[in-house]
């Protein structure tokens, strides 16, 4: 269930806007990349003050949020790419 939190929800949710909003390709890969830092920090805050789980200051976490990142930027920007290739047809 966290991995579906952590990974799954925060590409639905971008990939959603950004179909709603009909971004284009070029636009749409800075708001993959901003969205996708800023659902870094929402996922942070949710399991840290909300959730009230183990968060303890440790310099390896700014790694995991780089890397959270890259991985919600990789796989939204493929999956928006191949959806947006697919829905319009020229």
């Amino acid at each position: 269930m966290d991995l579906f939190f952590t990974l799954a929800l925060p590409e639905i949710i971008i990939i959603g806007l950004l179909r709603l909003l009909r971004v284009k390709w070029p636009a749409a890969l800075f708001i993959i990349s901003g969205l996708a830092a800023f659902s870094t920090f929402i996922i942070n805050f949710t399991f840290c003050e909300i959730l009230k789980t183990n968060c303890e200051p440790h310099g390896l976490n700014y790694i995991g949020y780089f890397f959270h990142w890259l991985i919600i930027f990789t796989i939204t920007s493929v999956l928006d790419s191949l959806l947006y290739g697919y829905l319009v047809k020229k």
